[in-house]
């Protein structure tokens, strides 16, 4: 009923279901420019564990977030910031974390729990590879393995949800009266 209600007054509100990861190297139909991805670890800081998605246009180029769970923790963005490791000293103290990414045009951001961990503008990068690489639309994501660095952090995915409930009660609220 609520979802009914939902839509019959056009409330921009959507729940987004935790999908496990699965097998790695499988190309998974998302388009993040519209929806940012959010990732769900449970991975403690000095184990070593590895955040590693993908983000791909239709003809194959793109790139890919790390995060690694060594004490302080890092994180690289490839042909953007990478081989290279920027370490960050504001991850959230919890083991239960959600990582939110979102992509546009011109820039990627990553946040953890509420955390902004960064904000990067792609025409930053003195890898003139990152503004091409990146600024496409991105059809696939891929949680990826190769060689010897496999993503071992990344448990489920989801769409991040969207809407807030105070506007969702407000609405409802305003209906029934």
């Amino acid at each position: 009923m609520i979802y009914r209600l939902i839509e019959s007054l056009q409330i921009p509100f959507a729940t987004s279901e935790w999908i496990a990861t699965g097998e790695r190297n499988v190309d998974i139909v998302y388009e993040i420019e519209t929806n940012p991805l959010q990732i769900l670890t449970d991975s403690v800081v000095g184990s070593e564990d590895l955040i590693r998605v993908g983000f791909f246009s239709e003809d194959g180029s793109g790139g890919a977030v790390f995060v690694k769970f060594t004490d302080p923790p890092q994180y690289a963005i490839g042909w953007c910031i990478h081989p290279d490791w920027v370490t960050f000293t504001n991850m959230p103290v919890e083991d239960t974390r959600v990582w939110t990414i979102t992509k546009t045009a011109t820039s990627l951001a990553l946040v953890c729990n509420g955390v902004e961990i960064f904000n990067y503008l792609f025409s930053e990068s003195t890898n003139s590879a990152c503004v091409t690489r990146w600024s496409g639309d991105m059809v696939t994501i891929r949680f990826m393995s190769s060689d010897n660095v496999v993503d071992t952090a990344s448990d489920k995915y989801r769409a991040k949800p969207t809407g807030n409930f105070l506007q969702l009660l407000t609405c409802f609220y305003s209906y029934v009266h």
